[in-house]
């Protein structure tokens, strides 16, 4: 996205209608109407609703997902234990518990 498409994004989703983002941004409506177009071709949907449904649905799924660190280690079921390799991201035990991976087996220290 260009950085006039994110100003215009930016304001699309505070509610602003055409009109009142053509002002603010000192550009003509049809300007707006080519940025909004351009914004819902590049989301894939076809109104506002959709695209603020797509956008809270992201926002949705950074807050409820774990850290990206802890996405590619093997986890015990209870959550307690993480791969050996998490230590090189910095991500400390209270234990030394053993990586459930079936490669690994080691003990995080």
């Amino acid at each position: 996205m260009t950085n006039r498409e994110i100003e215009v994004l930016r304001l699309l989703l505070q509610g602003k209608t055409n009109k009142q983002i053509a002002r603010e941004l000192e550009i003509s409506n049809f300007t707006v109407r080519d940025h909004i177009s351009s914004i819902f071709q590049q989301h894939k949907v076809n109104s506002r609703t959709e695209l603020f449904a797509k956008r809270l649905e992201r926002i949705n799924n950074l807050i409820h997902s774990p850290p990206q660190a802890l996405q590619k280690h093997s986890l015990d079921p209870d959550n307690s234990k993480r791969c050996h390799s998490a230590k090189n991201n910095n991500i400390k035990s209270s234990s030394s518990p053993l990586c459930i991976s079936k490669k690994c087996q080691s003990t995080i220290k």
